[in-house]
């Protein structure tokens, strides 16, 4: 398991729930796996988790379900290529947390 498998596999997946528990679920994972980058999985995996608590239990409207996924699949593409060497993690992490908090913050 690495980082860019989890992220493809959540880009392919459906924009239910259980992708997102899926993602949490891998990210737990690698948190293990790879100390080093803990944090930016860490984050990754709460963004997933919130998902799920706030909205496993609703009706969503899928064009709403699709712009989450959306929003975190573009958070994910920054952190994979960090971890490919386009930039230091640390920096790329810091980024995708900005961009949360100036989003609508919909995790």
């Amino acid at each position: 398991m690495d980082f860019s498998t989890a992220y493809h596999r959540f880009q392919q997946s459906l924009d239910g729930t259980d992708s997102y528990v899926a993602l949490s679920r891998d990210m737990q994972a690698l948190m293990t796996q790879d100390a080093q980058n803990a944090s930016l999985y860490y984050t990754v995996y709460r963004f997933a988790r919130q998902y799920v608590l706030l909205y496993e239990d609703q009706a969503i409207d899928p064009d709403f379900a699709q712009h989450a996924k959306r929003t975190l699949a573009g958070f994910l593409a920054t952190l994979e290529a960090a971890l490919n060497g386009a930039e230091a993690p640390y920096s790329a992490l810091n980024r995708v947390v900005t961009a949360y908090l100036a989003g609508d913050r919909i995790f």
